[in-house]
């Protein structure tokens, strides 16, 4: 079944204005219109391929959306509490926020990515926050964050 390459073109297009939506209730107003421009009278088997394809990133998008919301609401609600974490989970956040992932952060603070988690774990419910992106919304938002040390610790990390 080939795709002609106007509806693969307009569905890149849809997800790509969805990548820095930040409010779930715009989405439908976004989408729908795109959708409808796909789609052409009666659903064919291409078209039904094609939202079938949509259909992962469209959710994500969704998610990434409200995560976006959360992070707003919770820096509108809550005061700085940077302060009260511990100075690896800082450098944890400061990572976060420049969005690297945990087996990024721990290569540059030469820990296991497991590691990584449990500060996150930790550092979560100090921040008022419940996932990565409002977590990493509030650490960039507070200047005072400090970042990770030029050089990480390496004692006691054998074969690291």
């Amino acid at each position: 079944m080939l795709v002609p390459l106007a509806t693969l073109t307009a569905a890149v297009q849809l997800v790509d204005s969805l990548a820095e939506l930040d409010d779930p209730a715009r989405f439908g107003e976004v989408v729908g219109p795109a959708l409808a421009g796909l789609i052409s009278g009666e659903a064919s088997d291409v078209d039904r391929a094609v939202l079938d394809a949509l259909r992962g990133p469209l959710a994500a998008s969704l998610a990434r959306t409200r995560a976006r919301a959360q992070a707003r609401a919770a820096l509108a609600d809550s005061p700085p509490r940077l302060a009260t974490l511990s100075e690896r989970e800082r450098q944890v956040m400061t990572l976060v926020a420049l969005g690297c992932t945990n087996a990024a952060i721990a290569h540059v603070l030469q820990i296991s990515p497991r590691t990584v988690a449990k500060h996150l774990e930790r550092a979560y419910p100090k921040l008022g926050v419940t996932c990565r992106a409002a977590a990493a919304a509030c650490t960039a938002a507070q200047p005072s964050a400090p970042g990770p040390k030029s050089t990480p610790r390496t004692s006691g990390m054998p074969g690291r």
